[in-house]
């Protein structure tokens, strides 16, 4: 069985698929890559407003 994962980095679909990711080691580096990047992300874009709050506010 197939599934797609969702990136929050550019909203990219990456298709898994059990041939690809056969181990349950590999399924792990994707999901705690996944993790990491979404949370890089959301920091970004909270460091980014929180930029552009102080330059108005400043």
């Amino acid at each position: 069985m197939s599934g797609c994962f969702l990136s929050r980095t550019g909203y990219t679909i990456v298709p898994i698929s059990p041939e690809r990711y056969g181990a349950a080691g590999e399924w792990e580096k994707v999901i705690w890559s996944s993790m990491f990047w979404s949370a890089r992300w959301i920091r970004q874009r909270l460091t980014r407003r929180f930029v552009s709050v102080v330059r108005v506010s400043g």
